[in-house]
């Protein structure tokens, strides 16, 4: 960040060479020079919509009969609608239909996964789409689209329910690509191969350990309502899944400046806070008072040890690697090895809706030697 000083933390976000979610096809035909809404679109439709429905129904009881009328018509409701913007050549249909494609992809996501347990994202998520498509369906029973396109306040009142549907169901994605990446249960017999508990570690250097055989170390999160403008800067740094995004946030400053406790602050956000993606993988906070604590050879395994239990394709591509005699080798050789090279692997497997993948390592400077 520009200075160099005693000591500094390292954040940084494991992502795929392409991370930002894609706009997926407008799905538009032209027909001299007139645009269409395509047999394509209308089914895409009906199959998103159709697909929506069975969401609302899997979460109706947790909803405690939130009103939702009449889907089956809303859908030829909203087919009406979009054949009215597509009249209109309006930027609306591009949105509208970004949207249902997003829908889609939620729906096979959760045909593909009915086992992740989802059942509180969807209760939130469903609650939110259910509230955008009743403001619709009120709309609707007001006059004709053609009729509501009219009026340029109308027009913005639908761009704006759609762009929240289009928000809500982005993060419901990205929520639901994490929550069925991190389910590792089924692989735990596979781990079991690695031996990850007799590797070299430190299970005091995570940075929600229990402390107690460890009275001299203290962790705590920053005062609420302090160190608001940078906890907010590495928040948003955190879960932009952007390519443009740096993989590294480099915090630096004075010894006893505070740069621990906004780290730990920052961990428990990211790994417990249910508003904020829980995009926390692994943390890794040095201390020179303990040695497993102090050891560089201790950092990539432990790392690792939390990646291989956070990511069933991390853990997958570790195990096809078949190095671990790397983890009594070199920094080099580890790193490459257990890290950078199997995390490489599980890319070309790793869903665009994944978010970046946060790992945490504190207080460098306590490392021996010159090893941090």
């Amino acid at each position: 960040m520009g200075f160099a000083y005693q000591d500094a933390i390292v954040l940084t976000s494991f992502n795929s060479s392409v991370a930002a979610i894609q706009a997926p096809p407008t799905g538009q035909a032209f027909i001299n020079g007139q645009h269409a809404v395509s047999t394509n679109l209308k089914e895409t439709l009906r199959t998103a919509w159709t697909g929506v429905e069975l969401l609302l129904r899997k979460a109706e009881r947790s909803l405690g009969g939130t009103p939702f009328q009449g889907p089956v018509a809303l859908v030829n409701g909203l087919i009406e609608l979009i054949s009215a913007v597509s009249d209109n050549k309006d930027e609306l249909h591009v949105l509208m239909t970004r949207t249902m494609e997003r829908l889609l992809a939620v729906n096979e996501s959760l045909a593909k996964n009915d086992e992740t347990d989802s059942g509180d994202m969807m209760k939130v998520f469903a609650g939110k789409l259910i509230n955008n498509i009743n403001e619709l369906d009120k709309m609707a029973k007001m006059a004709g689209w053609k009729q509501i396109l009219e009026s340029e306040k109308d027009k913005l009142n639908i761009a704006r329910i759609f762009k929240d549907i289009n928000e809500q169901t982005k993060d419901f994605q990205m929520r639901l690509a994490l929550k069925i990446d991190r389910n590792t249960h089924h692989l735990r017999k596979s781990l079991d191969v690695l031996q990850l508990n007799s590797w070299p570690r430190s299970d005091r250097a995570l940075y929600d350990t229990n402390l107690e055989d460890a009275p001299t170390l203290s962790r705590c999160p920053c005062t609420p309502g302090t160190r608001a403008s940078i906890l907010k800067r590495i928040h948003e740094w955190a879960q932009d899944p952007s390519p443009e995004s740096p993989c590294v946030f480099w915090l630096t400053g004075q010894a006893g400046s505070g740069k621990s406790t906004i780290a730990y602050t920052i961990a428990h956000d990211l790994d417990k806070d249910n508003e904020m993606l829980n995009c926390l993988q692994a943390t890794f906070f040095c201390s020179r008072q303990f040695e497993d604590m102090r050891r560089q050879k201790n950092i990539v395994p432990t790392l690792v040890y939390q990646l291989a239990r956070h990511s069933q394709l991390y853990a997958k591509s570790l195990l096809a690697a078949d190095k671990l005699d790397s983890v009594n080798k070199q920094l080099a050789k580890q790193m490459q090895d257990l890290l950078v090279g199997p995390w490489e692997k599980c890319n070309s497997d790793r869903s665009i809706d994944l978010p970046p993948y946060l790992v945490i390592i504190d207080a460098l400077d306590e490392i021996d030697g010159k090893g941090g």
